[in-house]
């Protein structure tokens, strides 16, 4: 996650648990909520959900829902170097806020920034 963004994080010590959730090859979801300087359009979200290329490659599809007129979640399997923003950024838009809300089944829930609580890494199996 970039350093304009917020949200969601999972610290480990553990490979074995790191490797079965940060590879994109093991297609784990992470769910972001993306507000942007204009309204969207159908095309847009349709575009986001098929895949926009950004350096050199096409992104996955990934599940777009809009929220309203400026904001919406969207679910990637892949977590391409500043993948939302690229995207975003290709279709027009800029990314005003970008909070990375669930990890696999973790999900960020009530926390504020800098809570934490423990999880049982078992919970992605």
């Amino acid at each position: 996650m970039d350093k304009e963004s917020e949200g969601l994080l999972l610290i480990t010590n553990d490979g074995k648990f790191y490797r079965e959730i940060a590879p994109p090859d093991k297609f784990k979801e992470k769910e972001y909520l993306v507000s942007v300087d204009k309204p969207l359009t159908d095309q847009a979200i349709q575009q986001l959900a098929e895949g926009v290329v950004i350096m050199g490659k096409k992104t996955r599809q990934a599940n777009v829902f809009k929220v309203d007129d400026f904001n919406f979640k969207i679910i990637l399997t892949q977590g391409l170097n500043r993948q939302i923003r690229r995207m975003c950024y290709k279709l027009g838009y800029e990314v005003l806020s970008l909070k990375r809300i669930r990890i696999a089944l973790v999900e960020l829930g009530d926390l504020k920034p800098s809570e934490f609580y423990q999880i049982d890494p078992g919970i992605l199996s």
